[in-house]
């Protein structure tokens, strides 16, 4: 009940407000243990999610990273596209340093040890003519330079079908046989200059033999791995990107 004062000299009756009334309540108040529980657990459970989510989306970085960057697994990739070739210890050789474990990009680094092993001897032909004067082996040499330089651009335009745009895949079965078809073509240069000068008897041709040994293994290499990549992506349950 309110309490009633007097004040003193006005003969009033003033009505005190218990402070246990209602109306002096806190607005907000105090949960109960119940509700108390309850958000205990709901807070909890949004920790352990948030905490949960970090530790799957971790663990999946981790092993995509450790996938692509893994020594056994690129090796093992080398591995299985250089058995498709005739020429396994130049093919581990030029792979070596690819950091890759894609078939489709060991393909493409390749060509590209090729291209820079063929660029590299477009040079000789050149050099070769200043050591000899039969006119013969000498228009022999300038052929090989001129076949050398289709070469060239038979592997650059092979490499520029792998790259991919937006949208494009980095191989098809188009594609497959359009770079088969210019690296045979950059095989069959290399071969047609060394039939040349072994028709002239010259003593040119096994000096050129020596020269040409890695760009002709490389070559043949990417041939024998475009040949077959398409049976190799295929056992390995690799849908072509």
């Amino acid at each position: 009940m309110d309490s009633i004062n007097t004040l003193k000299g006005y003969d009033k009756v003033v009505y005190m407000e218990d402070p246990s009334s209602s109306l002096h309540k806190n607005k907000f108040t105090t949960p109960t243990p119940s509700k108390r529980k309850f958000i205990i657990i709901l807070i909890s459970t949004i920790i352990l999610s948030t905490v949960f989510i970090c530790l799957i989306a971790t663990t999946l970085i981790h092993h995509t990273t450790t996938k692509s960057n893994n020594p056994n697994s690129n090796s093992n990739s080398i591995r299985a596209v250089c058995n498709l070739t005739n020429y396994l210890e130049s093919c581990t050789k030029s792979l070596q340093n690819s950091n890759t474990a894609d078939p489709e990009k060991l393909l493409e680094f390749s060509l590209q040890v090729s291209l820079q092993e063929l660029t590299n001897l477009s040079s000789l032909p050149q050099k070769l003519l200043l050591k000899v004067n039969d006119p013969r082996v000498k228009s022999g040499l300038i052929d090989c330079e001129s076949l050398f330089t289709d070469a060239v651009d038979s592997l650059n335009s092979s490499i520029s079908l792998m790259k991919v745009g937006p949208g494009e895949k980095m191989l098809s079965v188009q594609k497959i046989n359009d770079i088969k078809t210019w690296v045979s073509a950059a095989m069959t240069n290399l071969e047609t200059c060394l039939d040349g000068l072994d028709e002239m008897n010259s003593s040119l041709h096994d000096e050129m033999v020596i020269k040409m040994k890695n760009s002709k293994e490389y070559t043949s290499n990417s041939l024998a791995i475009v040949a077959k990549i398409e049976t190799l992506l295929d056992e390995l349950h690799i849908p072509m990107h």
